[in-house]
């Protein structure tokens, strides 16, 4: 905090200008701060390609083989199944 009521932030590395602080006010900078707080339940690793949750191909290269068409949801009659695994965390726990 400054004597006029600034927050000063020091940059980790200085900008090409030569900038080496940037002055906010309180408000803004807590504003800034709270845009970096992820939203709850939010998963922050993203997955793409054969590992996406939704991929054909997951339960073939996973080792918990969980995905679409999961050996775990084989139906001997038809021998294929859309709906992915899903596996209790807690299994201990009631539903």
């Amino acid at each position: 905090m400054t004597d006029h009521g600034k927050v000063r932030y020091e940059l980790k590395t200085p900008y090409r200008d030569g900038t080496t602080h940037v002055f906010f006010d309180p408000i803004d900078f807590i504003g800034k701060l709270a845009a970096l707080i992820p939203p709850p339940r939010l998963n922050l690793t993203r997955f793409f390609g054969v590992f996406a949750p939704n991929s054909n191909l997951r339960a073939q290269v996973t080792a918990s083989q969980r995905g679409k068409n999961s050996p775990r949801l084989v139906n001997i009659e038809d021998g294929h199944s859309d709906k992915p695994y899903h596996a209790r965390a807690m299994t201990w726990a009631p539903a």
